[in-house]
């Protein structure tokens, strides 16, 4: 088994930044409990959240997060928009479905009557 300082050089060498392992450890659950009350699936909360972290991550390599502390604020607005996002998706898709989809048709009368 690996021991602290031997994990910590792993995510070194991956690009992964201590702070945003430590975010993901200590908000991860919370978060895709928010996506999850947002979208009501818990397989989407959960690309959600992957999401979020992704950029996240992107958005500290690029220089856009300086501020630490500024970092949840930004993930949980990225989770929010996430959200937003997989659920006007879902809308647009349901709608088209929707126009494309035969109508219904009546059964036939005889159906419900008993012999």
């Amino acid at each position: 088994m690996a021991t602290m300082s031997e994990r910590s050089e792993q995510r070194r060498r991956a690009g992964l930044d201590p702070w945003l392992v430590d975010l993901y450890r200590s908000d991860y659950r919370r978060l895709v409990r928010l996506a999850a009350l947002l979208v009501d699936e818990m397989g989407d909360a959960e690309e959600i959240v992957q999401d979020a972290f992704i950029a996240t991550s992107r958005a500290q390599r690029n220089g856009a997060l300086r501020d630490p502390t500024a970092t949840a604020s930004y993930l949980r607005s990225a989770v929010a928009n996430g959200a937003r996002s997989r659920l006007r998706k879902r809308r647009v898709r349901r709608r088209y479905l929707r126009s494309v989809a035969p109508p219904p048709t009546a059964p036939p009368a005889d159906v419900g009557a008993r012999r």
